[in-house]
């Protein structure tokens, strides 16, 4: 009864209001960094850009979102998250105006640039993790996700409605002005949500050994918890990879007309992102987020040894279909614990900002690479290439389960990254 008890987690307003403005926060300026690549038709055609230009805009995006992530961990423990994000959003509504003139190739290189490089979900997550209890936060993060995947939904129905009414530049203003007032809103309630003052972030810091020092960072760099999480999170990503990759083999092998696969990704990319962050904060409350990992990695494992084993011919494309939901599930659930498994170890909230900082970096490393090689696989064997380019993501799925299980076995035995902390803070004096 007791158990049962401790499953049932509510959220108070303060935290509803802080998951609906860092929702708008982080689609607001996650649509604007991505504007030329997620609306690539569009937003060339409005500011005349040739594809050899467009190509420069989104290789310049990834190199700053690289660099941005590298830092953004580090400065998120040495300021307040709350001003952090505000700047990030001020930043966003002058960036938003330039664009809204259609500037052209050089002021658009430089405004998609600076979009990547503010901070923003780093001191979101360590702004929404200071909010609750470790059964909340499943709670906050998977309702974030919610949120997420819900206002970029309506922004790109609102995107696709301008454009068919009146043309590729009325389509990217619309998207432009629903992101510039989403940026405002939330410099202007976010004070409501966190109202810690300057001298509550140097009472923090005194309080955990100085907070954010060269010392505690050494210490959680040494922490095998912190490691194996971020391997697992790297690893769990790339299941985009899969997904990516089971649109075309869907048209090539299984006989699915373009336009069906388009839906399909429609499904797999937003539609399922409204219902599996809320399957996953269930499960997270309920078992914990590294186990409730584990579950999402399964799926992972599953759709892509299904896929490697199932004859690809037409009269199987409805279990191939499943295989893709399943696989869209995994993805789109691991999403929305990938923060809340940092507080389920118990990574201290003074070094959070750095730890899911290190955590962006790792996930991004395979998009470097990995995509390339499915490519030449693909180019190099046809078909068959991507029975190569599944088996890698296989590999990389079980990966990821293997070091979720070594965490699990950790936490049992009370070795979390608290416990680690103050086991070398303790050694520290004692020395």
């Amino acid at each position: 009864m007791e158990e049962t008890k401790k499953t049932k987690v509510r959220l108070n307003g303060k935290q509803w209001l802080a998951v609906i403005v860092c929702g708008m926060a982080y689609n607001a300026l996650g649509i604007l960094q991505y504007l030329a690549r997620d609306y690539y038709v569009i937003y060339k055609e409005a500011n005349g850009l040739t594809d050899s230009q467009m190509g420069l805009i989104l290789s310049a995006v990834g190199v700053a979102a690289v660099v941005a992530y590298f830092y953004n961990g580090f400065v998120t423990d040495l300021m307040r998250p709350k001003i952090m994000m505000m700047f990030s959003c001020s930043v966003c509504v002058i960036l938003s105006v330039i664009l809204l003139m259609s500037p052209g190739f050089i002021p658009s290189v430089i405004c998609f640039c600076a979009f990547a490089l503010l901070p923003m979900w780093s001191p979101m997550a360590k702004l929404l993790a200071g909010l609750g209890t470790n059964e909340e936060s499943n709670q906050i993060f998977a309702w974030l996700d919610f949120v997420i995947a819900a206002s970029a939904l309506l922004t790109g129905f609102a995107a696709s409605a301008a454009v068919a009414s009146f043309a590729s530049i009325a389509g990217v203003r619309v998207i432009l002005v629903i992101c510039l007032v989403m940026n405002v809103l939330v410099v202007v309630t976010l004070p409501m949500v966190d109202k810690t003052t300057r001298e509550d972030f140097i009472k923090m810091k005194k309080e955990n050994e100085g907070g954010f020092t060269l010392k505690n960072v050494l210490i959680l760099f040494r922490d095998p918890d912190q490691w194996l999480i971020w391997l697992a999170i790297g690893l769990g990503y790339t299941g985009y990879i899969g997904i990516t990759y089971l649109a075309p083999l869907m048209v090539d092998a299984f006989g699915m007309s373009e336009a069906v696969a388009t839906a399909l990704s429609t499904v797999t990319n937003h539609g399922v992102g409204l219902v599996a962050p809320l399957i996953a904060g269930v499960l997270a409350t309920r078992f914990g987020a590294v186990r409730s990992y584990l579950l999402w990695l399964m799926f992972y494992v599953v759709s892509m040894v299904a896929m490697i084993i199932l004859p690809w011919q037409p009269a199987l494309l409805a279990i191939a279909i499943l295989c893709t939901v399943l696989l869209a599930f995994s993805v789109k659930g691991r999403s929305a614990i990938s923060s809340t498994v940092l507080t389920n170890i118990e990574t201290p909230l003074f070094l959070f900002g750095t730890s899911v900082g290190i955590e962006s970096l790792i996930m991004t490393i395979p998009d470097t690479f990995c995509y390339t090689i499915a490519g030449n696989m693909i180019e190099a064997n046809g078909t068959n290439g991507y029975y190569y380019v599944f088996g890698m993501c296989l590999a990389f799925a079980v990966a990821g389960l293997i070091c979720c299980i070594i965490v699990d076995r950790r936490l049992k035995a009370g070795k979390t990254s608290a416990w680690f902390m103050e086991q070398h803070h303790h050694i520290k004096n004692e020395n």
